[in-house]
């Protein structure tokens, strides 16, 4: 946090350039975009001065005693004009920051709902599942991201047959988890100062693997599948480094059931599904 106040240069320069004073703890962008590069806060009573101004944002020099950063852009909605900067305010020679690329980690916790909602309710006794896992991204100034990200769930049920639609459970304890590995590509863009919105789709690889107790080894399962996603959501600015945001993915994973037990009796060949999650991202 940033608690003294900037001191201007000169009085002509704060004349020409202009000053805010930041009205609300202010987010300092590294470009004027809220999907942007995070720099730092800005708290309220420090009063600013104004080198550029792309309505509604406004760029700052960094006060005395910031660390990191040496101009920024602050969106309206914190600031209020003090004196307006006129044309000149932006000075030619003027250091600027070159946009860069943003590397973050994020958590991620969440339910999963099957499209073979009828195999996984026969053995696990329900359709939906928790999902857990993590991954990194790296997020661009244009928007563009790449991330990779891996996922578990994990339910234990029982054995189980199924004749004309009818489930006979066998009593015998049936273990079965799911790991997604995929990689995304997508873009960013703000929908406002600290909210921004992201769609991104790609692929991964989906394993099976199936485990029950007093049986056959041969007969456990232990597969994986290539698959496909589309995922979209939104993220809530919250300090410079931290990110929170909700998320929904849906996949298809084909043939990797249905072949025979269970989903085959369903005639359900889908490993994917539809999920919800809540993230945690944090990075620079």
């Amino acid at each position: 946090m940033l608690l003294s106040v900037g001191v201007l240069a000169s009085p002509a320069m704060a004349q020409e350039g202009g000053t805010i004073e930041v009205t609300n703890v202010g987010v300092v962008m590294e470009t004027a975009r809220g999907d942007s590069v995070v720099l730092d806060t800005i708290e309220p009573g420090t009063v600013l001065e104004v080198l550029d101004c792309d309505s509604p944002w406004y760029e700052v020099r960094a006060p005395r005693g910031s660390e990191g950063w040496r101009r920024g852009w602050l969106h309206q909605r914190y600031i209020q004009v003090l004196t307006a900067p006129t044309s000149s305010a932006k000075s030619p020679t003027a250091p600027t920051l070159k946009p860069r690329t943003s590397i973050r980690g994020f958590g991620q916790f969440g339910a999963i709902r099957f499209t073979a909602a009828d195999s996984f309710d026969a053995v696990t006794g329900n359709s939906w599942g928790p999902m857990w896992g993590g991954g990194a991204q790296m997020a661009f100034s244009n928007g563009l991201f790449f991330q990779g990200s891996y996922e578990r769930y994990q339910s234990t049920g029982q054995r189980v047959f199924v004749v004309d639609s009818q489930v006979f459970e066998l009593g015998i304890e049936n273990e079965i988890t799911v790991t997604p590995i995929q990689v995304t590509v997508g873009y960013r863009q703000a929908t406002s100062d600290r909210v921004v919105g992201y769609v991104g789709g790609g692929v991964g690889w989906h394993r099976l693997e199936e485990v029950a107790q007093l049986s056959d080894p041969a007969e456990n399962v232990d597969e994986t599948e290539i698959g496909y996603h589309v995922l979209g959501g939104m993220e809530y600015v919250v300090t410079p480094w931290l990110w929170v945001g909700g998320e929904g993915q849906w996949a298809y994973v084909p043939d990797i059931l249905g072949n025979d037990g269970v989903s085959a009796a369903f005639d359900e060949d889908d490993l994917g599904g539809f999920t919800l999650r809540f993230k945690l991202t944090v990075g620079l």
